[in-house]
């Protein structure tokens, strides 16, 4: 999973902010689709861009 680049989890509601923390190992990880994730909040988001600023969010 390390040399993971693209990660697309739409639709996933059983992904919250705290499960999120593993997302942060992946090094590789270029873009990352969140989008329809509802248990992700806005904080959450912000969270994952600080720890992964090089990342594309998609919401």
């Amino acid at each position: 999973l390390q040399s993971l680049t693209t990660l697309f989890l739409w639709g996933c509601n059983n992904i919250t902010n705290k499960g999120q923390k593993s997302i942060t190992q992946l090094k590789r990880l270029t873009t990352l689709d969140l989008g329809q994730c509802k248990k992700i909040t806005k904080e959450g988001v912000k969270s994952l861009k600080q720890k992964l600023p090089n990342v594309k969010i998609i919401r």
